[in-house]
């Protein structure tokens, strides 16, 4: 590319004569003039080329970061323009197109949905990366003042000396790029708001669950090639299909997909019936955070724990965007395949499955408890994310977990947390500056119950100090016991079912009002209703292991996260309480 001084930008993959233009119109001071080593360091006073997908399959990653950012620059300007703006204001900061510099401040700050690094008492949190909550904070009464907003902003990462001097500056150096990544986990929840027309990709979607795939249509993975059999479900991460493994009978057959109609290896491929899979189509949207899924489902089903874990045994990229993962299918039984069916059954109401409810407890406690030997919290415990494997010759039911999108690895002091690195640059580096703030700040669960989520709403280093890391997961598995023993779906509360549910357990004195529902805390709710818990824990899990079980659970939602008990400690106690039946 001429960058006006006779040279040419280093970073130019391609022939721009080739494209028809367009003027660039942004504000000149956003990149260093006299910085060339920078992709479009002058790109500024130059014609932007309209690209076709072949020229940017071929460009660099940073250059691709750069291009989109200045697209976003203009884009800004003429939406401005538009509205009545005279050309040439000043452009928003975080060049978000729909959200004023204000918006994306506020939405940083809300306690709905993040919290400050320092909320986890753990030191070495600060020193991984920035702390969006307490930068954009700080940069409130900055918000109408483009100037003064990206000062303080900068100031805001000098201040932050918890972080690598190496850090601060590498972040304050690729500053476009962490604006970006501000503007991006903002419009995470705010373009919520918005009214989106659908897609023409979804409507696509769509008519696969109606049709079906075309005949042959055949995924390859790392480890098997893969043929989506019927559409199972979807949800916020994407959808999920049942699946057959096809494998080759002979070692020379071409495993390369071919059309439906040819002879040849496609010939000599057998479908493997004995063992099934899910395919899960995820959203583009959500793909960092699959792959982040994978790795943690990969880890967890290390030594032997496929046993309390659902196996995500490969990851297809159909294409740079569209990611499938292949998992291990459990078996369903007459009562669903995961915990919220089972409960809705009213499958441990019936006392001839006294037995079984009381090992898919020891279950999950063990589950919980290799997971948290592994470092890993799940930070999404609920009915919803047990699926249970039903053996039809021997009529056992066996509790896995499942679906660690929001699961986080906090071994080795933290480090498998996605973070920035000095290394990253242009859309790397916002990659990871979001899965940072997805790792560290993000508020999860979502906060439709409040109290569904344990009072610290953080990790609490001394909770890992007392090698009690599950503190957080047990808190919410407590609330699934309570689910177990009262055939009721804590979990949501607020719906008119679920409220009607909880009349009818307790009593409607004192239970209509929406506050009480939105402020319902189970630890307080079984401390005035001992008697009532006494009875539904006693009726579903048997008297002894009933009782046991429910003073565990007074623990185990206690407000102090190091007085919670481990996951090896109520299971001892549990087996125990079987001894004495």
């Amino acid at each position: 590319m001429d960058t006006g001084d006779g040279s040419e930008s280093k970073h130019q993959q391609c022939t721009l004569t080739s494209f028809s233009p367009f003027k660039a119109c942004i504000d000149p001071s956003f990149y260093k003039e006299d910085d060339d080593d920078r992709p479009g360091g002058k790109i500024s006073q130059q014609f932007v080329p309209v690209l076709n997908e072949e020229d940017v399959a071929n460009m660099h990653n940073d250059e691709v970061a750069y291009r989109v950012m200045l697209l976003q620059q203009q884009l800004s300007l003429l939406t401005e323009k538009s509205s009545g703006q005279p050309l040439g204001a000043p452009t928003r900061v975080f060049s978000s197109v729909s959200f004023t510099d204000g918006e994306i401040l506020q939405q940083l700050t809300s306690t709905e949905h993040q919290k400050s690094l320092s909320a986890h008492n753990w030191p070495v949190m600060e020193t991984l990366g920035p702390d969006f909550f307490t930068l954009a904070t700080a940069a409130l009464d900055c918000a109408d003042d483009p100037t003064a907003l990206r000062n303080r902003l900068e100031e805001g990462l000098d201040a932050q000396q918890s972080m690598p001097g190496e850090l601060r500056k590498h972040l304050k150096d690729n500053f476009p790029v962490f604006l970006s990544a501000c503007r991006e986990v903002a419009e995470s929840y705010l373009n919520r708001k918005l009214k989106v027309p659908k897609a023409s990709g979804d409507d696509a979607d769509a008519g696969d669950r109606k049709t079906g795939f075309p005949a042959g249509f055949v995924l390859e993975g790392e480890h098997g090639r893969y043929c989506p059999v019927s559409y199972l479900a979807s949800g916020s991460a994407g959808e999920v299909w049942t699946a057959m493994e096809i494998q080759a009978q002979d070692e020379e057959a071409d495993l390369t997909p071919e059309s439906t109609d040819s002879p040849g290896p496609r010939a000599r491929s057998r479908t493997v019936k004995s063992r099934q899979n899910v395919l899960k189509r995820v959203k583009p949207s959500q793909k960092d955070s699959a792959e982040q899924e994978f790795i943690i489902a990969r880890k967890l089903a290390q030594d032997g724990g496929d046993r309390y874990c659902i196996a995500c045994v490969d990851r297809i990229e159909e294409t740079p965007e569209k990611l499938w993962l292949v998992l291990r299918r459990v078996v369903p039984s007459q009562y669903g395949v995961d915990l919220t069916e089972y409960i809705k059954a009213d499958f441990f109401k019936d006392s001839s499955n006294m037995h079984h409810a009381q090992q898919l407890v020891l279950q999950l406690l063990a589950g919980i408890q290799h997971i948290s030997d592994r470092g890993v919290s799940l930070r999404d415990v609920k009915p919803d994310n047990v699926l249970i494997d039903y053996d039809t010759t021997t009529h056992v039911y066996t509790a896995r977990w499942t679906d660690f999108g929001l699961a986080v690895d906090l071994s080795d002091n933290g480090t498998h947390l996605r973070h920035p690195s000095i290394e990253a640059r242009g859309e790397e580096l916002q990659k990871l500056l979001v899965g940072w703030w997805y790792d560290a700040q993000k508020q999860v669960p979502k906060p439709k119950w409040t109290s569904r989520c344990p009072p610290e709403k953080s990790y609490q280093g001394t909770a890992m100090e007392l090698d009690n890391l599950a503190a957080y997961d047990m808190y919410m598995l407590g609330i699934i016991f309570c689910c177990m023993a009262c055939s009721i779906d804590f979990p949501h509360i607020g719906t008119r079912a679920i409220d009607e549910d909880v009349r009818e357990l307790l009593g409607s004195e004192g239970y209509e009002s929406d506050d009480y529902y939105k402020n319902f805390e189970l630890g307080r709710v079984i401390s005035a209703h001992v008697r009532v818990f006494e009875h539904e824990f006693e009726q579903t899990f048997g008297k002894t292991f009933g009782r046991v079980l429910l003073a565990q659970v007074r623990m185990m939602l206690t407000m102090t996260p190091s007085l919670r008990p481990t996951p090896e400690q109520v299971r001892r106690d549990l087996k125990r309480s079987l001894d004495c039946e």
